[in-house]
C-alpha cells in the first residue's frame, strides 16, 4: 500500500504540475555533474543525486560521506560547498546534505536537504524501479551594510522535490526529476529572485562498466537546456569525463577507488571565467549488509 500511494503522490505531481523557480537551483549540482555537462540525474551513484534526483538514492550501496568546494572566480557568487551522507538501509536508502554559497554583497545562501528512496521493482538481472523524495529548507541571509539595528534581513523557504529511476537493463538507466512545488521569492523588496520549479528527464547507457554515454533534457520555467556527457575509466581506477552544454564544454577527472573516490571539474562561468570544482567521496564500508 505505501508504495502505490508513493506512485500515486508522484504521478499527481507530473500530472499536475505547479509553477515554481528557485534562487539555489542555480547552483551546480556537483562537481560530477559539471564535468558530464549537468548530466546527472541517471547516473545517481554519489551522495550529490541527493540535490538532482532523490530516486538514485537506491544506487548508492554504501553508507557514504561527501564533500565538495567550488569557487568562480569574478562570479556574482562567493564560494561553494556542500556536504552530505547516505545510508542504505534494507528497505529504503535515507540521505541529508547541507548546501552554502556565499554573495557577493554580503551574506549567504544555506539549503538543507532530507532525502529518501525506495525500490519498487527488483529482479535479479538488477534491473529495478524506485521513487524518491525530498525535503528542503531554503535560507538567504543578507548582511547588514552598517552597525545599525535591524540593517540584515533573512528569509527562509521550505520546498520539496521528487524523483524516480528505471533501469529495464543493466546498461539502460532513464530517470525523472521533479525540483520544487510552489514559487517563493527572496530577497529584499525590489530585488526578489524566485525559487523556481525544474523539470529533468534523463537517460544513460553504460558499456562493460567501462564507458557512460548519457543526455539530460532541463526545463526550467521558459528556459529549456540539454545536457551531454560522457566518462571512460582507464585501466587504472581514473576516469576522465566531458560534457556538453548550451554551446559550452566542460570537463574533469575523477579517481574511482573502493573507499575513497576524488574529482575535479571545470567549466565556463558566464565571461568572466572558469568554475572550478573538487569533491571527495568516502565509503565507510563496501554494503551496509557487511
Amino acid at each position: 500500500m505505501k508504495r502505490i500511494l508513493l506512485l500515486h503522490a508522484f504521478l499527481i505531481a507530473i500530472l499536475f504540475p505547479a509553477d515554481l523557480y528557485a534562487h539555489f537551483e542555480r547552483a551546480a549540482i556537483g562537481t560530477r555533474s559539471i564535468a558530464l555537462g549537468g548530466m546527472f540525474i541517471p547516473l545517481g551513484d554519489d551522495p550529490s543525486t541527493l540535490f538532482a534526483n532523490a530516486g538514485g538514492l537506491v544506487t548508492i550501496e554504501s553508507p557514504t560521506l561527501y564533500g565538495e568546494f567550488a569557487e568562480s572566480p569574478g562570479s556574482h557568487y562567493g564560494k561553494e560547498s556542500r556536504i552530505a551522507v547516505v545510508y542504505p538501509f534494507s528497505r529504503f536508502t535515507a540521505g541529508t546534505g547541507w548546501y552554502r554559497r556565499g554573495i557577493e554583497e554580503g551574506g549567504y545562501e544555506d539549503l538543507i536537504v532530507a532525502g529518501i528512496a525506495t525500490t519498487l521493482i527488483t529482479n535479479t538481472q538488477g534491473s529495478f524501479l524506485s521513487v524518491g523524495a525530498a525535503a528542503k529548507i531554503g535560507r538567504i541571509s543578507y548582511e547588514a551594510s552598517c552597525d545599525c539595528a535591524g540593517n540584515g534581513t533573512s528569509e527562509t523557504e521550505t520546498a520539496f522535490d521528487l524523483g524516480v529511476m528505471f533501469r529495464p537493463l543493466p546498461v539502460i538507466s532513464i530517470a525523472y526529476s521533479l525540483s520544487n512545488a510552489r514559487d517563493y521569492d527572496f530577497g529584499p523588496p525590489g530585488e526578489e529572485e524566485t525559487w523556481e520549479r525544474a523539470q529533468r528527464w534523463g537517460v544513460a547507457y553504460f558499456w562493460e562498466e567501462r564507458v557512460t554515454l548519457g543526455y539530460e533534457h532541463e526545463r526550467t520555467g521558459a528556459r529549456t537546456v540539454h545536457h551531454y556527457g560522457f566518462s571512460v575509466r582507464t585501466s587504472t581506477p581514473v576516469e576522465l569525463l566531458a560534457g556538453f552544454s548550451d554551446e559550452r564544454v566542460y570537463g574533469g577527472i575523477r579517481w574511482v577507488g573502493e573507499r575513497v573516490r576524488f574529482a575535479a571539474s571545470f567549466g565556463p562561468e558566464g565571461d568572466e571565467g572558469i568554475h572550478a570544482s573538487g569533491s571527495v567521496e568516502i565509503r565507510l564500508r563496501f554494503s551496509a549488509e557487511e
